[in-house]
């Protein structure tokens, strides 16, 4: 029997040190807190970061809104008359215009992220959850008893919770999303990937402040043991990508951020499924992008077909049949082995009970697999809800590395 390795890697806390994207959190939430004036002490720090990630809100896209609309809610919860106005800059300017002691110096993010994390459900947008939770429960005598809720009592009563949580993957209508985006690509890549004048001049944060966490010398012996054919691998990552290697489409809108990562720890070239090819793949089936995204176990059926075939498109198709579970679905891959051993380098529960779920998919059409996560994460949050899935952690990807090629 012929059995092959595959190695699959999240890319933000496993490959690479997401230093980039913190910063442009940091820089895109100070962008609209200098505009009313607010003391720094206001912004979240690395801590509050993680806590995100520990409560299954892993894109920055979600994080910048929802820490925006908690500071929001405390500011109007002291000022009810600012509940009058309609749009976001017209809020800001008056935030600005109000007396300085009036204003919060220090903002507790833990007590709601917290209180939301147990209402998040997988397959659907965090921000976009939210939103409708607030709406929900709105005016709901019942949820006054629930710790955290009603979620954005004051704020939920305005259009502005709706502008910052609805649309949060659209870069056209998100102005969360559209400058977080300017400073993680940088004022001339934000322009030629979306075709839109940027508001701020700004290099890459991505470039600037993303660290590699792995050595130059495992990274070597990743990338020979795949030219060698004797190691599978595939990038596995909620960033958003360019589309599909074997697609013939326009790039417009299409971030290559995932491919820097891949540039940065010398990986380039590897099969990727990231948000580009899924998104690529939501549009050719008429599907949404969020219901096809980890925690759904299809972008991992998709990362581990790709990973022993080496082939992008034909693995998202292929795994579309079989998380729909059609006969035959795996009859037109070459797989390369009688039995695949996946081990799987995650951060986050998400993606480890995806991966899993999508061994127990491709068990089902045919292939013989077996899943090996190895949780990886030095924060104490973040680890303690690794250590629920009772699978080994380990501080350092190297570290997990080193194990799994023994």
């Amino acid at each position: 029997m012929v059995t092959r390795r595959a190695f699959i890697f999240d890319i933000d806390g496993v490959l690479v040190e997401p230093k980039g994207y913190q910063a442009a959190v940091r820089a895109t939430q100070a962008y609209f807190t200098h505009t009313m004036q607010l003391d720094d002490g206001v912004l979240v720090n690395d801590d509050i970061y993680a806590l995100f990630e520990a409560c299954r809100v892993t894109s920055e896209w979600d994080m910048v809104p929802l820490a925006l609309a908690i500071l929001l809610e405390e500011i109007l919860e002291a000022h009810p008359e600012l509940c009058r106005l309609e749009d976001l800059a017209t809020c800001m300017q008056a935030i600005r215009r109000l007396p300085t002691d009036s204003l919060p110096g220090k903002i507790d993010y833990r007590t709601p992220i917290q209180a939301l994390s147990p209402h998040l459900k997988p397959q659907d947008y965090p921000a976009y959850q939210v939103l409708k939770l607030a709406q929900s429960n709105h005016s709901k005598a019942e949820t006054a008893s629930v710790p955290g809720f009603p979620l954005f009592p004051t704020l939920v009563q305005t259009p502005i919770l709706g502008i910052l949580l609805a649309h949060t993957r659209d870069i056209y209508r998100s102005p969360t999303t559209c400058l977080f985006q300017q400073f993680s690509l940088g004022s001339q890549a934000f322009e030629r990937t979306y075709h839109l004048s940027p508001d701020v001049e700004t290099p890459s944060f991505l470039l600037e402040y993303d660290q590699s966490l792995i050595s130059q010398n495992i990274g070597q012996t990743l990338a020979q043991l795949y030219q060698s054919g004797d190691l599978a691998l595939c990038a596995y990552t909620m960033r958003p990508s360019l589309p599909p290697i074997e697609a013939q489409v326009e790039n417009k809108g299409y971030s290559p951020e995932a491919e820097m990562a891949l540039q940065l720890v010398n990986l380039t070239g590897i099969p990727l499924i990231g948000y580009g090819r899924i998104y690529y793949l939501a549009q050719q089936v008429g599907w949404t992008a969020e219901k096809m995204l980890k925690p759904s176990p299809l972008q991992a059926i998709a990362a581990i077909l790709a990973a022993v075939t080496g082939e992008e498109l034909p693995s998202l198709h292929t795994a579309i049949k079989v998380y729909q579970g059609i006969t035959g679905a795996l009859d037109s891959l070459t797989l390369g082995g009688d039995e695949i051993i996946v081990s799987i380098f995650e951060d986050s529960v998400g993606g480890i009970d995806a991966m899993r779920l999508a061994g127990d998919f491709l068990a089902r059409a045919g292939m013989k697999v077996q899943v090996h996560p190895y949780g990886i994460s030095d924060h104490p949050e973040k680890e303690a809800a690794l250590q629920r899935l009772q699978i080994p952690i380990f501080h350092s990807t190297e570290e997990a590395v080193k194990l799994a090629l023994a």
